[in-house]
């Protein structure tokens, strides 16, 4: 049996397997680094919003079912639980904004 028999019998097939081996690796590491990117990017995103909203003093609904969107999918990617206990605070804002101002209408649009 011949160096080029033994290659072409055991190299090849060996050769594609460990290119294949290869590719997987680098495919996987692409994939977490794509995984990481994307958790850190929704992860500043809910810090946003969260900012954002207790600044404001309340959050409307419609950014409330944004916001649980965004963590679902952060939390789907392996979330840490940093942000669980922020999303706590955020879902205990009130929905309407506060009442800052005097009720004209109970003083018949006077005021002191």
């Amino acid at each position: 049996m011949t160096w080029l028999d033994i290659l072409s019998k055991f190299g090849i097939p060996g050769l594609t397997v460990a290119a294949l081996i290869a590719s997987v690796k680098i495919l996987y590491s692409q994939n977490r680094a794509i995984r990481l990117g994307l958790q850190a990017v929704l992860c500043s995103t809910l810090v946003s919003k969260y900012t954002f909203y207790l600044d404001k003093g309340y959050v409307p609904i419609h950014e409330r079912k944004d916001f649980e969107n965004v963590y679902q999918h952060y939390h789907t990617l392996g979330a840490n639980g940093v942000i669980d206990d922020l999303r706590n605070k955020f879902l205990a804002l009130p929905v309407m904004p506060p009442n800052d101002e005097p009720n004209t209408a109970e003083t018949g649009g006077e005021t002191d």
